[in-house]
C-alpha cells in the first residue's frame, strides 16, 4: 500500500490491521516514532527559501495561508507547521518579528474559501503585500479573485505558492512558487515498496525519511515592495469604504 498525505494515527492504524507492506507519501512522524518508510519533500527548507525570497523583495508584513480546514497549523504532525517553521526562521535571520496572526487557515471545500478570500480582501489583506499561500491551487484561486476584484498582480498585491503544479506554469503572470518533483517522489515510493516486498519481512523497528529537494521557480507574481501601486479597483474600493466608515459616523451623530 502506498498512503498519500495521511496522518502518522492513520498509518499505525491501518498497519495494526495487516501485515502488508506500507510506504507513506508527506506525513509527518515524531523523533521517538518507527516502524514506517516515508517519502516527503525538504518542506522546511523550501518555506524557508520563499520567504527569504519575499523579504529580499522588501515585503515584511507576509501572509502565511494553510489549507488547514479549521485545525491548528501548529500541530506537530502537519506538514504546514514544518512549513511554517522555516517561514519564521527566515524572519529571524532578517531580525524581525512575524506576525503571528497572519498565518491563518483556509478550508478545504471551495466555495467556503471563495467566501474566505472576500473577507481576506475586504480585510484589506490585513496591509500584507504578499501572501504565501502553502498550495498551488489556493495561490490560483486568489489570483483569479483578485482579478476578478479588478486588483493587478503582482502591482497591487504579490501572490506565492507552493508545490509547482503544472498549472501555475501556464498562469498569468507564472506563479512564483517552490517546485517539487512529483514524478520522482511518486517513483521513488514505489521503489520502497518494492524493497519492502523483496526482503518479504517486515519493516520491524526501522525508520526511513526520504526528503526530496524542492526548488524556487521565481514566475512573475511576486514585485519588489515600492513597485507596488495601488490600482483603480484598490482605490475605489478604500474610497467606498472610507465613505461608509463616514456615514456610519455621521448617523451616530445625528
Amino acid at each position: 500500500i502506498i498512503l498519500l498525505g495521511a496522518k502518522r494515527e492513520d498509518y499505525y492504524y491501518l498497519r495494526s490491521l495487516n501485515s502488508v507492506p506500507v510506504v507513506t507519501i508527506d506525513t509527518i512522524f515524531f523523533p521517538e516514532d518507527h516502524s514506517y518508510v516515508n517519502v516527503g519533500l525538504e518542506d522546511y527548507r523550501g518555506a524557508l527559501e520563499m520567504t527569504r525570497y519575499l523579504l529580499s523583495k522588501g515585503h515584511e508584513k507576509i501572509a502565511f495561508l494553510s489549507l488547514m480546514d479549521g485545525m491548528d497549523v501548529l500541530r506537530k504532525d502537519a506538514i504546514d507547521n514544518i512549513r511554517y517553521q522555516g517561514y519564521l526562521q527566515a524572519y529571524e535571520e532578517k531580525n524581525l518579528a512575524a506576525d503571528r496572526s497572519l498565518c491563518r487557515n483556509l478550508s478545504y471545500d471551495g466555495k467556503i474559501r471563495q467566501k474566505q478570500y472576500k473577507d481576506f480582501y475586504r480585510e484589506k489583506f490585513w496591509d500584507c503585500t504578499a501572501l504565501f499561500f502553502t498550495a498551488d491551487i489556493m495561490a490560483l484561486e486568489m489570483m483569479s479573485f483578485c482579478m476578478d476584484q479588478k486588483l493587478r498582480i503582482p502591482e497591487d498585491i504579490s501572490i506565492a505558492g507552493y508545490d509547482g503544479i503544472f498549472a501555475a506554469k501556464r498562469a498569468r503572470p507564472r506563479l512564483c512558487t517552490i517546485c517539487q518533483d512529483s514524478t520522482e517522489k511518486g517513483r521513488r515510493a514505489v521503489m520502497e515498496l518494492l524493497l519492502l516486498l523483496k526482503e518479504e519481512r517486515d519493516i520491524g523497528t526501522r525508520k526511513k525519511d526520504i526528503r526530496l529537494p524542492v526548488f524556487l521557480e521565481k514566475g512573475s507574481s511576486v514585485q519588489t515592495v515600492g513597485e507596488q501601486k495601488q490600482s483603480p479597483g484598490l482605490q475605489l474600493h478604500l474610497q467606498k469604504e472610507a465613505e461608509f466608515k463616514n456615514r456610519e459616523k455621521f448617523l451616530e451623530e445625528v
